[in-house]
């Protein structure tokens, strides 16, 4: 545990109108010496009607559910402002996907610290990281399919 008591943990997701239907996300870990743990990964399904959200919501719910596994508290930066929105209820949570990711958080609220908005393609480092490795399992998706390799050999 750092001094804080919390994990910084930052999250993106990522959509390609290349490849519809398919979304993608990521987090990264950090600690006062650096990146901690970092995941990604990209999935197909109906929640990618919603785009790039999908992959934002997706990361946030990632990064909760590796702090419960480990028995730690995060605090969420986003660059999409409805990761936290939609959790405090500064956003109401309008479909399917929005209200199960709203349940989940609350259910889970005791690993989440607080969720900070930041700038997408701002210099923040993590978070371009987070951006950059989701990108990257959008990529490996599309490549897994083309290749006909499955899709669990994605990796960041």
């Amino acid at each position: 545990m750092i001094q804080n008591r919390f994990y910084p943990v930052y999250t993106d997701g990522s959509y390609s109108s290349n490849h519809p239907g398919v979304y993608a996300w990521a987090f990264v870990v950090r600690d006062n010496q650096g990146i901690v743990y970092e995941a990604c990964g990209a999935r197909q399904g109906q929640a990618a009607t919603m785009r790039n959200v999908a992959g934002e919501l997706a990361a946030a719910m990632r990064a909760v559910k590796w702090a419960v596994q480990k028995g730690i508290k995060i605090k969420i930066y986003h660059d999409y402002e409805g990761v936290g929105n939609l959790v405090t209820g500064k956003w109401k949570a309008k479909n399917p996907f929005t209200k199960a990711y709203v349940e989940y958080m609350r259910q889970h609220r005791h690993a989440i610290a607080g969720f900070v908005h930041v700038r997408g393609h701002s210099g923040v480092l993590s978070n371009d990281r987070a951006d950059t490795l989701a990108k990257k399992a959008l990529l490996g998706y599309e490549l897994s399919k083309k290749c006909k390799t499955p899709r669990n050999a994605i990796s960041c």
